[in-house]
């Protein structure tokens, strides 16, 4: 059956009031971004409003932004301690707690478009990936929200033009995309996030590899001088909601099927809205001066995906104990394929691909 936002609030409404016997939660929602995030102002806080009429306050969410709950490195086990009820996971920061699904982050050379990715990524996770499922209850949690970044660019204070520019670069990176410019003579370094702005600032960095949405969410105005724009992929497998097993269990069966209706909209709302702060902040940093490079044919080539990334991702997996690392990259395959076919019927349409979401993949969850 097709939902749409508007028959989705209807429904959410009829549902909330039947359940007379329902208690009021207050619930904890730990982030390590700023409100002015996609994460938080495109997508989650408006689903948290969405929630909140719809169960009238029943479900009563509260963000604390910029690490004031629980740091960024911190937030998994914070929700398993009972700190928060729910969070923005990055797999990579969780290697030895959730391995496999570090593991589908850092498949970065497969697929090119982020919607395809995103929708890919969620249904290979939660529907063909049982040790990423176990892998997260372990930890106290269960995935939501599952997506992926815009298209990595490198954000520098020096032009990177050609494959000899990286020679020495301190770059930061994330994942899979370390190994990846190792390989190249750049020095990778995984500073968290939050403090790549300061980084840059102290001549810790050279570079960030980021979306290039990240110039305005993570504060790059003013210290950025240089972008290239080159092969580098997009990490995918965040959690927009990791939640707690324990708190989903004490959740009704209404409140659940609630939630896994609106994360849908919350990941298209995620998309599209990181998608216009790309275009955005590209309109800002060319106003203030930055200049953009496509790279030469040394850079392109160096970076374009190859057997030899695929070698360094296998190696990755290997290293934190992956042990059906194959498996599960034939699966993110076959859903790729899936989706890329998907997105191309749906394209950027906020109602089409949340519709798709949640009938290929959340509907089916419980």
């Amino acid at each position: 059956m097709r939902f749409t936002s508007r028959t989705a609030l209807a429904t959410t409404l009829t549902l909330a009031v039947s359940v007379t016997a329902a208690t009021a939660r207050d619930l904890r929602y730990a982030a390590f971004v700023g409100t002015q995030h996609p994460s938080l102002s495109v997508s989650l806080e408006p689903m948290f409003e969405r929630l909140r009429e719809a169960t009238d306050g029943e479900l009563n969410f509260t963000t604390f932004p910029l690490g004031q709950l629980l740091g960024a490195r911190a937030i998994l086990e914070g929700i398993d301690d009972g700190v928060a009820d729910g969070g923005m996971v990055v797999p990579h920061w969780y290697p030895s707690d959730i391995p496999s699904v570090v593991n589908y982050a850092n498949m970065a050379v497969y697929g090119t478009d982020p919607f395809a990715i995103a929708g890919a990524v969620s249904e290979a996770m939660l529907l063909n990936c049982p040790e990423c499922v176990e892998e997260y209850a372990e930890a106290g949690a269960r995935i939501l929200g599952a997506y992926s970044t815009t298209p990595f660019v490198l954000q520098c204070t020096t032009p990177v033009s050609s494959l000899a520019d990286l020679d020495g670069l301190r770059v930061k990176t994330t994942g899979i995309m370390g190994p990846r410019l190792e390989r190249l003579s750049a020095v990778p370094s995984n500073i968290p996030s939050p403090e790549m702005a300061e980084g840059l600032q102290r001549n810790q960095l050279d570079c960030v590899l980021a979306s290039m949405d990240w110039y305005s969410s993570y504060g790059l105005q003013g210290i950025v001088t240089d972008v290239t724009e080159a092969p580098l992929g997009t990490v995918r497998g965040m959690s927009l909601m990791a939640f707690s097993t324990e708190t989903w269990a004490e959740l009704s069966d209404e409140h659940r099927a609630l939630m896994l209706r609106e994360i849908s909209y919350a990941v298209a709302d995620m998309m599209i809205g990181q998608e216009a702060l790309v275009q955005d902040s590209r309109e800002k940093a060319a106003a203030q001066g930055v200049t953009f490079h496509k790279g030469d044919e040394t850079l392109v080539s160096a970076l374009a995906p190859s057997a030899v990334d695929e070698e360094l991702i296998a190696a990755y997996a290997a290293d934190i104990g992956v042990e059906n690392y194959a498996e599960q990259v034939e699966a993110f395959k076959t859903a790729l394929s899936k989706w890329e076919a998907i997105v191309a019927n749906t394209g950027r349409d906020r109602e089409a691909f949340a519709q798709a979401l949640y009938d290929e993949v959340y509907s089916k969850l419980k």
